[in-house]
């Protein structure tokens, strides 16, 4: 099954961007995060990696291109429910 993918990389402080060695502090103290996509023919990707307060957060998403439809569907109608 192919596999598409692309990536990007935020500075929200360059304090460490030239020291790789404590990218993983820059991490964890909220200056870097990654966010990286993938597409399969069937399946949406996302993952994302951050952190806040000495504090990583790495979380995965799947989203399924052939339940989509319904998925919104669900949600539009949660939506409507809660006002």
């Amino acid at each position: 099954m192919p596999l598409s993918g692309r990536g990007e990389i935020y500075w929200e402080n360059e304090l460490y961007k030239n020291d790789k060695s404590n990218w993983g502090l820059a991490i964890s103290i909220g200056h870097l995060s990654y966010n990286s996509v993938w597409e399969t023919s069937t399946t949406d990707i996302e993952l994302a990696l951050d952190g806040n307060n000495y504090k990583v957060n790495l979380r995965v998403r799947y989203t399924s291109k052939e339940l989509k439809e319904w998925a919104d569907k669900i949600t539009k109608e949660k939506a409507k429910n809660n006002f």
